[in-house]
């Protein structure tokens, strides 16, 4: 299990690094990675240690201390949830006080968001794992 919560952390720090929002305009791209928030590079640095802690919890065969992928996955998830929805809360009060047409103005979220979320979430969810030898072969 350790390994997996490894490689859910891996994956979360490189889910940081790919494109959360992209504001399209007739004239303009704009393209947000996770890197550019405070909370998701918080994010970052704590997948860092989420991964090394892991992996040496799988090197030395032992679960212990799991609240720490858990506040890590719940931190993630919070994270991914905060963005989306003041990123969408921006963009509707842009569109109520704005005289711009909706077409002239496009939110995409990116598979950053959703993967950094999914990721966060699956590591919370592991978390509740409760053998403590769960890496030895049988």
């Amino acid at each position: 299990m350790n390994l997996i919560r490894g490689i859910l952390s891996i994956g979360i720090i490189i889910a940081c690094l790919f494109n959360w929002v992209d504001i399209e305009t007739e004239k303009l791209i704009l393209s947000y990675s996770g890197v550019r928030w405070v909370p998701s590079t918080i994010l970052i640095y704590v997948s860092v240690f989420t991964a090394g802690y892991a992996f040496y919890n799988s090197y030395r065969n032992t679960n212990q201390n799991a609240w720490i992928y858990l506040t890590s996955g719940l931190y993630g998830s919070g994270v991914s949830g905060y963005v989306y929805l003041s990123i969408k809360g921006n963009i509707d009060m842009i569109y109520t006080f704005s005289s711009l047409a909706t077409d002239e103005l496009k939110l995409n979220f990116g598979l950053g968001l959703y993967l950094a979320g999914l990721f966060s979430f699956l590591l919370f969810l592991t978390a509740f794992e409760k053998s403590e030898n769960n890496d030895a072969m049988y």
